[in-house]
């Protein structure tokens, strides 16, 4: 979808040789937030397991563990826990944190945080904003760094927003609607002394602004209405703010832990009430012993499988994008249990302490051994789809007999399998192999390069790098690879995929050159049409740039997700991208933000073929 409040129009047609065309985007004007879109975040307050608050000179004076004080709880150097490669290899793009002490040095996280991908929302704690907010322009000076630490007018470029309080429509006598209102006009004062510190600096770009409220109802039916509304009239209600700063600026930003068809209609709700105003869920999840909330299927059993099933299906019904664009996204609540809190307030995490013995000391304070729970990985991959597997060589994939002309759908959530594509029925010749396959994410049709030139029933003649749309027994030639400037034997497509606006990318065997641009057998090409109709090939992915030069770096499967951009590989054999290690039937993933992690593994799925490669899925 792109940037939130953007209509894209696409009309997908073929050219009279079998190219795609693309309609170019509609924009529209975005409202604040938009560029934040889509989030994938994660809470993170990792508070180790002795966790308990005490003045200085205490090690844990406060919940802030994000900076050089704590460096082995999130850094991968020396014999840190490596909690920031951890997330990132969640696919996640967004941490938002909940403490901030201006005491503190946060320049490693940040700059580590950057490296990764990931990008940070700094928060203004409820200390700052209901009881002493003078600490709050050394808050801002220390955002206002570049990565050397040296002032800037511009932020860090790890950070991407603010985070003005939490929840604080639920401080104090709450029922009261006088105290909900000087509680949410303190969050406005405290943006305002936010934006004054920005001006005494001489800011020249200026970040986004949410204030997370909670999902209590109070005065109106609607959950989190009633906060929303009255936040928005404290910041109008100040004159160095406005409704110019809401419209240039802020964002909503809801704590919610429902479930997910729930979400889903609230959320088309709130865009109803609040049509000019994007929102994220700041806080997204659920304790295990909440998980069969809006589970109406009997039985069900409060478990951790459970609190996973309950986590992605929020994110599979209520996806970012959702109520016409206004969605941004979520963030899981939270990166790791914290037990301390007592009840189901210590269970909603991601991962948990291994054991109470699981811990080392380091300096002052204690770095836990930890484990991921069930939902860690209903977060990573929250959609069940139907995963497209080919075999090199003839095979048993989840109970079916298959070779190398045929492809496997694999459904995801069941493990059932059938064919989706069987070569001999379509006439391709014993002893080729499927090189490329891919679904075109707009109708599930699936999209084939074969390893040998041959004649295809009811298509004629096809050459190694054709590429040929199975769209059930049906066969049409897509693209003709000589017309596109593809010849030659190292110019056989052994990848394929179709971006988020129709076009065809791929990658070659041996690479290619078109123009001024040379493709290495790591890199993965757009294939462009001008309006004369001539053929373009961009670079899309330059295979260096995440750490692919080695032979058996070779591209030769490709996917992008629809829904994120995200751009998912296999190799030739086994890979290191940036440290992220592995083997021929591992799915690396690239996402939109430049972060790289593990996505499917075909070992651990239970498919053991040989040169099996399952990377395309359908998720429609």
């Amino acid at each position: 979808m792109g940037a939130l409040g953007r209509r894209i129009v696409t009309r997908a047609l073929l050219a009279a040789c079998g190219a795609l065309l693309i309609a170019a985007p509609l924009a529209a004007a975005a409202p604040p937030g938009s560029e934040l879109f889509p989030i994938k975040g994660v809470a993170y307050q990792p508070a180790p397991s002795d966790y308990g608050p005490c003045g200085p000179p205490c090690a844990y004076f406060d919940t802030d563990f994000a900076n050089a004080d704590f460096t082995e709880l999130w850094s991968s150097s020396g014999s840190g826990r490596g909690d920031l490669a951890a997330i990132q290899s969640l696919g996640a793009n967004l941490i938002r944190l909940y403490n901030w002490n201006p005491q503190r040095n946060h320049l490693p996280f940040l700059n580590e945080a950057h490296q990764r991908g990931l990008r940070i929302v700094v928060p203004i704690s409820n200390y700052f904003v209901l009881t002493d907010g003078r600490a709050l322009p050394d808050i801002v000076r220390q955002v206002y760094v570049d990565t050397g630490g040296r002032p800037s007018k511009t932020p860090h470029p790890a950070v991407v927003a603010w985070s003005v309080g939490n929840e604080v429509d639920l401080e104090g006598d709450n029922r009261d609607p006088n105290v909900r209102r000087a509680n949410l006009g303190r969050v406005a004062d405290a943006i305002a002394a936010l934006v004054k510190a920005e001006d005494d600096l001489g800011a020249t770009r200026r970040l986004p602004v949410s204030a997370p409220v909670s999902f209590a109802t109070f005065d109106d039916p609607q959950p989190a209405f009633s906060a929303t509304r009255t936040t928005l009239e404290a910041i109008r209600a100040k004159p160095q703010l406005g409704e110019a700063f809401i419209g240039s600026r802020f964002f909503a930003a809801v704590q919610t832990f429902n479930p997910g068809t729930y979400l889903r209609d609230w959320l088309a709700r709130f865009n109803r009430e609040f049509p000019n105003l994007a929102v994220w869920f700041s806080e997204l999840g659920v304790p295990v012993n909440g998980s069969c909330g809006g589970f109406v299927k009997p039985p069900c059993q409060e478990s951790e499988q459970q609190q996973a099933a309950y986590i992605a299906a929020q994110w599979r019904e209520a996806p970012p994008g959702s109520a016409g664009g206004a969605y941004l996204g979520g963030t899981a609540f939270e990166f790791v249990d914290e037990p301390w809190k007592g009840g189901s307030e210590g269970t909603f995490g991601l991962a948990k302490y291994a054991s109470p013995a699981s811990w080392r000391q380091v300096g002052g304070y204690r770095v836990d051994a930890l484990v991921h729970k069930p939902a860690w990985d209903a977060f990573r991959d929250p959609v069940n789809g139907v995963r497209l597997v080919t075999a090199e060589n003839a095979a048993r994939i989840a109970g079916v007999d298959a070779d190398a002309r045929d492809v496997v759908a694999l459904d995801e959530e069941t493990g059932e399998a059938e064919l989706r594509f069987d070569g001999s029925e379509a006439g391709v010749r014993p002893g080729t192999h499927i090189d490329a396959a891919t679904v075109d994410p707009r109708d599930g049709s699936l999209l084939l390069t074969f390893s040998r030139a041959q004649r295809l029933t009811g298509v004629g003649r096809v050459g190694p790098s054709d590429v040929v749309r199975a769209s059930g027994s049906r066969l049409s030639v897509v693209l003709r690879a000589a017309r596109a400037g593809l010849r030659g034997r190292g110019a056989d497509i052994d990848a394929l995929a179709v971006d988020r606006r129709g076009r065809l990318v791929v990658s070659t065997a041996g690479g290619f050159r078109a123009g001024s641009h040379r493709f290495a057998p790591q890199d993965l090409a757009v294939l462009r049409r001008d309006p004369r109709g001539t053929f373009r090939w961009r670079p899309f992915l330059r295979g260096a740039d995440i750490g692919l030069t080695r032979p058996s770096e070779n591209v030769d499967g490709a996917w992008i997700d629809p829904r994120t951009g995200a751009v998912h590989l296999t190799t030739t054999g086994a890979f290191d991208a940036h440290g992220v290690r592995g083997s021929g039937a591992d799915v690396l993933v690239r996402t939109r933000g430049g972060g790289v992690h593990l996505g499917w593994r075909a070992h651990a799925a239970g498919v053991t073929a040989r040169g099996a490669e399952g990377v395309a899925r359908d998720v429609r």
